[in-house]
């Protein structure tokens, strides 16, 4: 079991992900894609990364930084905002995805307050 999070909105790689770094994606645990039912995938340019649903999604950090680590592996950047909203209806936030680094604001609408943590890339 886990905690389902719904995301909206897209993340863009500075250029198409060549195949080597698509396949490293697949292969990397818990980081990605239809495959192993997280529901990120690339639209067709390689380039538009979008949440497709999937059964459950809880750990949104550590898979954004795991993303990031292996797209940079691989020469590319990652940029854009997604909103998120967990099962809760109070659990909500923003990913704000940028080359230099990644910030998560949570807001807690049941508690009127929110949070932000900044992670230099």
């Amino acid at each position: 079991m886990g905690y389902h999070i719904f995301f909206v909105g897209e993340l863009k790689t500075n250029a198409p992900v060549d195949n080597d770094t698509y396949n490293n994606l697949l292969e990397e645990e818990s980081i990605f894609l239809e495959e192993d039912g997280y529901g990120w995938i690339f639209k067709k340019d390689l380039q538009t990364l979008v949440f497709h649903d999937c059964e459950k999604f809880g750990d949104y950090e550590e898979w954004i930084l795991k993303l990031i680590k292996t797209l940079k592996n691989g020469g590319y950047t990652l940029s854009g905002k997604i909103k998120f909203q967990g099962e809760n209806i109070g659990d909500c936030g923003i990913l704000d995805v940028s080359p230099e680094k990644l910030k998560i604001i949570n807001i807690n609408l049941d508690e009127l307050n929110f949070d932000e943590k900044i992670i230099n890339l």
